[in-house]
């Protein structure tokens, strides 16, 4: 199991962190279809981890920034309400199980959507 390959290595200094899937609610990825499955998956996985007695390792769905209805500017940001259901079952998960939220955000996205109102000198 992915629990006994990292066993030996955890301890070691390293900080080690597991991916659930890759921008999973993506349409390259299967999209909506695989969002009841994330929480299970995370479930399943911390589980592992402690039946391993591997505590400390981090748990993560990295989510693709199609999840974001707004992203710019960043304090208007919000998720787009086909994702909100996935996100807070994910983030609750996360929260139980002391894993991080994340989001792969690329500021060049919002650059390319509207040049004159994203500046490039924040």
């Amino acid at each position: 199991s992915v629990a006994r390959i990292l066993k030996p290595f955890a301890n070691q200094g390293m900080l080690l962190r597991i991916a659930v899937g890759n921008e999973p609610l993506a349409s390259w990825e299967g999209g909506a279809r695989n969002g009841p499955l994330l929480s299970a998956a995370l479930k399943q996985m911390h589980k592992a981890l402690v039946e391993e007695q591997l505590v400390g390792i981090g748990l993560t769905v990295p989510f693709f920034n199609g999840v974001l209805h707004t992203s710019y500017p960043p304090e208007r940001g919000s998720f787009g309400s086909a994702y909100t259901q996935t996100i807070r079952e994910v983030a609750s998960v996360l929260l139980r199980t002391d894993g991080e939220f994340t989001i792969h955000l690329y500021p060049w996205f919002a650059r390319k959507g509207n040049p004159g109102d994203v500046p490039l000198n924040l």
